[in-house]
């Protein structure tokens, strides 16, 4: 075992409670900016998946959230009340039905990206672009493993 990684003051102890702050923080304000717009979590993660993925079918969905396919089924029907989600039937498959985001919801969506986009800026705003740049290049190759 590295030395570093269990030193309570080396680099790797340090870095894990920054970005559990960070995360925590994040995690906080984007909850906020969900509640703001009425969402649940579960429906907020439905929402950003279709933003992300494109029309999805209820069992795509079901797969990638690790849940059934009726608990699937009843999150979109509330989506569906609010005008957020709209199902459609796959013209190959008439038995497949697609979620996708309705223009109301990918407005939505649009709304709390920026915000969580604005929220990262602020975290960021003492460092210099040049900080930025390396610090957006270094967790870039963290999550990619390069």
């Amino acid at each position: 075992m590295n030395a570093n990684a269990i030193d309570p003051g080396g680099p790797c102890a340090r870095l894990d409670r920054s970005l559990c702050q960070i995360s925590r923080y994040l995690q906080h304000e984007v909850q906020r900016f969900h509640r703001e717009e009425g969402l649940t979590p579960a429906q907020a993660l439905l929402l950003n998946m279709l933003g992300e993925d494109g029309a999805s079918s209820v069992s795509q969905v079901a797969r990638n959230l690790s849940v059934s396919c009726s608990a699937v089924t009843l999150l979109a029907h509330r989506l569906q009340a609010e005008g957020l989600v709209a199902r459609v039937r796959q013209e190959q498959d008439r038995r497949v039905v697609l979620l996708m985001l309705t223009p109301v919801g990918s407005e939505m969506l649009e709304r709390i990206v920026t915000k969580r986009r604005l929220t990262v800026e602020q975290l960021l705003v003492d460092l210099s672009s040049e900080d930025v740049e390396a610090l957006v290049a270094s967790v870039a190759r963290l999550v990619t493993g390069t």
